[in-house]
């Protein structure tokens, strides 16, 4: 998919993108090579269409492709390459439900 990113368009695969986060008033998407790529856009706007690919929202600052998560313990995912991420309470739920 084309993404308007500040660095110029860019054409991103879903699957490459580890994970989401926010800095400031954009969004920061982190891929599998080490590439950062930011985007103006909200969380919330990007959440609608990234969840039709696998990524869930654990966290009011940042969603994860859940293909990469390998394990959910006391409100934290690991992910394949060892980063970890908080899960708030609010979502632990819905994102137990979705990495079953």
């Amino acid at each position: 998919m084309s993404f308007p990113l500040v660095e110029g368009d860019a054409d991103l695969r879903y699957e490459d993108i580890v994970f989401i986060d926010t800095c400031g008033r954009k969004c920061v998407f982190h891929t599998v090579d080490g590439r950062v790529f930011q985007i103006y856009r909200k969380l919330d706007v990007l959440q609608k269409e990234f969840e039709k690919h696998g990524f869930i929202r654990c966290h009011r600052y940042y969603m994860i492709n859940r293909h990469f998560a390998v394990s959910l313990k006391n409100y934290v995912i690991t992910l394949s390459d060892g980063s970890t991420f908080s899960v708030s309470r609010a979502r632990y739920g819905d994102v137990k439900e979705k990495l079953l």
